[in-house]
C-alpha cells in the first residue's frame, strides 16, 4: 500500500524518454512500453525530482482546478500503484 510520505525512483529496467509532453517508458525486462501524457508526465518528472506522493496530490490540487482534493489523491495513487504494478518505479528507501 503506497503511503503519503513515500518517494519513488525509476526503476533499474525502466528507460525513458521525453517526447513532446510526453514521456514514453520502456520496462527492459519486459518489452512493454506506456505513454504517460499531461498530468502524467508532470507525476513522472516528480518521480524523478524525489517528491513524496503527498508532494505530488498537492502540486496537482494547486496547479489544475479540481474541485475535490479526494480525486486528485485517488488518481495519483492510482497511477503510482499502476508504474509499481509494471516493475517501472520501486519504493525509494533512503
Amino acid at each position: 500500500m503506497v503511503k503519503l510520505n513515500q518517494r519513488f525512483r525509476k526503476s533499474p529496467q525502466t528507460l525513458f524518454r521525453v517526447v513532446d509532453k510526453d514521456v514514453i517508458l520502456l520496462n527492459t525486462e519486459t518489452n512493454f512500453y506506456y505513454v504517460l501524457e499531461k498530468v502524467g508526465a508532470i507525476i513522472w518528472g516528480w518521480i524523478e525530482a524525489g517528491k513524496s506522493v503527498k508532494e505530488m496530490i498537492d502540486g496537482i490540487y494547486d496547479r489544475y482546478e479540481v474541485s475535490k482534493r479526494d480525486s486528485v489523491k485517488e488518481d495519483v495513487l492510482e497511477l503510482i500503484n499502476d508504474l509499481i504494478k509494471e516493475g517501472l518505479v520501486a519504493c525509494n528507501e533512503k
